[in-house]
This record gives structure tokens, C-alpha cells and sequence, in this order.
């Protein structure tokens, strides 16, 4: 079995197969479909996030940190 791939648009719930890849008239094939299903929901409430860090903010938690790239390097050397 060959693998072709390439993206394309939905058009009335149809999505054709370019022509160089000389696919034949009821020629069987497997369909795989992937996208973006932007109606989902994140694993989190951005508002409560967004609370947080400024109560953190607040509490002068991050007061501290100069440079956030050189902490989040720092804080991550520990696994390896």
C-alpha cells in the first residue's frame, strides 16, 4: 500500500484527490482525516489561570527572577 499526502479544503463535505497522484475510478483506499477542531476546549479556565498569575504577581512570587529564560533553564537542569 502507498502513502500520499497533502492538505486541501473541505468543499460541500468533499475533499478531492489531486490529480498527479493518478488515482483510478473506484479505486479502493484508506482515509485518514485529521484537523483542527478549534470549538475544544483548552485543559484549562483561562480566566482562573489568568487570576492565579496575578495573584502570584501580587504575592511578588516571580519578584526575584531577572531573566525568565535563565530560571526555566536553571530550574529545568535538575532533570538532567
Amino acid at each position: 500500500m502507498k502513502t500520499i499526502e497533502f492538505e486541501t479544503l473541505v468543499e460541500n463535505m468533499k475533499i478531492e484527490i489531486p490529480a498527479k497522484y493518478h488515482l483510478k475510478d473506484n479505486e479502493k483506499v484508506k482515509v485518514i482525516v485529521l484537523y483542527n477542531d478549534f470549538k475544544e476546549k483548552g485543559n484549562y479556565d483561562k480566566k482562573s489561570l489568568s487570576s492565579e498569575f496575578k495573584r502570584a504577581q501580587d504575592l511578588g512570587i516571580f519578584k526575584n527572577i531577572e531573566n525568565s529564560v535563565v530560571w526555566q533553564k536553571d530550574i529545568r537542569s535538575e532533570w538532567e
